[in-house]
């Protein structure tokens, strides 16, 4: 699970960053100013960059009221004195994944590298103030129901561990275990053979952790193998949503924008041969 360190409440604290964060008054004055977290000043105390590429897309940010903040430090030296990198786990579109190494404990995390012209921000409204925030961390923290009071805990979102922003990158870290692996190796794992017994529990888990997504109001439209991770250390799978990037959205956002679903993924493999037949389905009118 997640930090609880991570995580700023109702502290009664006052921002120390070079940029403060708006009140509603100056909030569409932000067309080139980069609005940092006031959950945490940066410790070098170097002054933060202006982002320019986020000016053409505030005007349409709306705003996510939250009760608490993630912790976002700016300091590639407190980075380098806190954790060890290895090897890559994997790469994608919008960065890379590393294992890594937490110092004080030795907790194996995943390091995931985003360069920054390839992070998404979003408006967020705390204590009354307004500053922009890394959409995947806030996404991610939502899902596993820590920002706002009401939320359901879920234990089925990866945990979320440290999040850095430096000049040219942002570091998201998350909990590793390895004895898990996603679903496409998991059935490579399993020789293409996932018993019944073990496919109803996978799936049974995963409606699970979308329906508490939802409930705390993330919809996650990304949902593959290449994004589900699978324990291996007991006897009954367990399962874990990671991913909560370009593909992830507050639910009332995916309602709005999000028409139909016009690519049937398939989902299932066969071990004998499939022969669909045509059928004619009749639009319904209410």
């Amino acid at each position: 699970t997640s930090d609880d360190s991570l995580l700023l409440n109702d502290f009664g604290l006052t921002p120390q960053s070079t940029n403060e964060p708006m009140n509603s008054a100056a909030a569409d004055k932000a067309a080139h100013i980069f609005l940092a977290n006031p959950a945490m000043t940066p410790k070098s105390g170097s002054p933060n960059a202006p982002v320019d590429f986020l000016s053409p897309f505030l005007s349409e940010m709306k705003t996510k009221p939250v009760d608490n903040l993630v912790m976002v430090n700016r300091s590639r030296e407190d980075f380098q004195a806190k954790y060890v990198e290895f090897g890559e786990l994997g790469e994608g579109g919008f960065g890379s994944v590393f294992a890594g190494t937490r110092i004080a404990d030795e907790k194996d995390v995943a390091i995931k590298h985003i360069p920054r012209d390839k992070v998404n921000y979003m408006m967020v409204k705390f204590q009354d103030q307004y500053s922009l925030e890394i959409s995947e961390v806030v996404l991610m923290a939502q899902a596993a129901g820590h920002l706002n009071q009401g939320s359901v805990s879920n234990p089925g979102v990866i945990g979320l561990v440290d999040v850095f922003e430096l000049e040219n990158e942002v570091l998201i870290i998350t909990e590793l275990s390895w004895c898990e692996m996603d679903m496409d190796h998991f059935y490579g794992f399993k020789n293409e053979q996932i018993s019944e017994h073990e496919a109803k529990i996978i799936f049974k888990q995963l409606i699970d952790v979308s329906l508490r997504m939802h409930k705390n109001g993330v919809f996650h439209s990304d949902i593959k193998g290449g994004n589900i991770l699978v324990s291996v250390d007991r006897e009954d799978p367990s399962v874990k949503i990671i991913d909560f990037g370009s593909k992830t959205c507050f639910y009332e956002s995916f309602l709005l924008v999000f028409n139909a679903l016009y690519i049937f993924t398939s989902i299932v493999k066969f071990l004998k041969t499939y022969h669909p037949h045509s059928c004619r389905v009749m639009p319904y009118s209410g």
